[in-house]
């Protein structure tokens, strides 16, 4: 195996890589950390991280972005960003037409957004809560959440 092969071999191994954490996102969210799995007590071989699934497939699409300029591969233009944006959002339009991609309520909507912000850091440090944007956005999102999911939702979540 030459040197290139090996960049080859290298590219493969990354495309995996992405994959797998890209799964891992969508199974578990973007803003789970795999320390809240053994915090909850469940078992795995994978040591705990303190970064979230977003984080950790942010990193393995840098390591597949790195082999590919190695490979000599040119950047992506702007313009082939936009091709490709438009193509997607072609598909997915005719797939909530089949019924295979639902729209997202309001109330869905509502609840990503607050989830996105209870996942930042709290500033507050139990200080004024009025004022955090991430303690706000815990309010709401029990104010919004059945009593019984909230607790769950609340260990994975609050004030990492």
């Amino acid at each position: 195996m030459d040197k290139n092969e090996l960049y080859y071999l290298k590219l493969i191994e990354e495309c995996a890589e992405v994959q797998q954490r890209a799964a891992k996102l969508l199974q578990f969210g973007e803003n789970e950390r795999q320390a809240s799995a053994f915090a909850k007590g469940i078992t795995s071989t994978i040591p705990p991280s303190d970064k979230t699934n977003k984080e950790r497939l942010a990193e393995e699409i840098t390591d597949l972005q790195a082999i590919i300029r190695l490979l000599g591969f040119p950047d992506v233009t702007k313009a082939q960003i936009k091709h490709k944006r438009d193509r997607v959002e072609h598909y997915a339009k005719y797939s909530v037409k089949l019924g295979r991609i639902k729209k997202q309520t309001k109330r869905e909507k509502e609840i990503e957004r607050l989830q996105k912000e209870a996942a930042k850091s709290c500033r507050c440090d139990g200080g004024n809560t009025m004022n955090c944007s991430a303690c706000i956005a815990e309010r709401e999102l029990k104010k919004l959440y059945p009593e019984n999911l909230w607790a769950e939702r609340h260990l994975l979540f609050h004030h990492r």
